[in-house]
């Protein structure tokens, strides 16, 4: 897992071909508020552009991922976010190909605040939980990049 200000994001992708396109994601990002749904970038990367209201911890999933990385951005409101490592986890179902996820449970390791201006990549080690409500619950705009690994 890695939390850091939106502006390192670059720093951390490994694919220069993709590289480019999610930088200019990144830099449109205004534009990107008003698109819900799925969205190819190319062979290698998609979004998905989420809008959802937060929620107590006890109703959120644990899940991995093991083809795509998945990079977090809130757009507008804020959420907290649970991290942990794989190894910590008890799997709750078995792997699920069409989705490329798999659910489990147990407890975090991390709580990361994520609100706009920051960043938080999963790599198919780290199981996380989203859609934390911080406080109360409150309205989402998000966005998530899917990088093939």
């Amino acid at each position: 897992m890695i939390y850091d200000k939106l502006d390192k994001l670059s720093s951390f992708l490994t694919s220069s071909a993709s590289k480019a396109h999610i930088e200019q994601l990144i830099r449109d990002l205004e534009t990107v508020k008003t698109q819900s749904g799925k969205h190819e970038i190319d062979e290698q990367v998609f979004y998905l552009r989420f809008d959802y209201q937060t929620k107590p911890a006890h109703e959120g999933l644990w899940e991995a991922h093991r083809v795509y990385q998945d990079i977090h951005v809130v757009l507008e409101g804020s959420e907290q976010v649970w991290c942990t490592h794989l190894n910590e986890m008890s799997e709750t179902n078995s792997y699920q190909q069409e989705g490329d996820y798999q659910l489990f449970e147990g407890k975090p390791a991390v709580k990361i605040n994520l609100t706009p201006g920051y960043f938080i990549l999963f790599n198919p080690s780290d199981v996380h939980k989203t859609a934390v409500a911080v406080d109360e619950i409150n309205s989402l705009k998000k966005l998530v990049i899917k990088v093939r690994i």
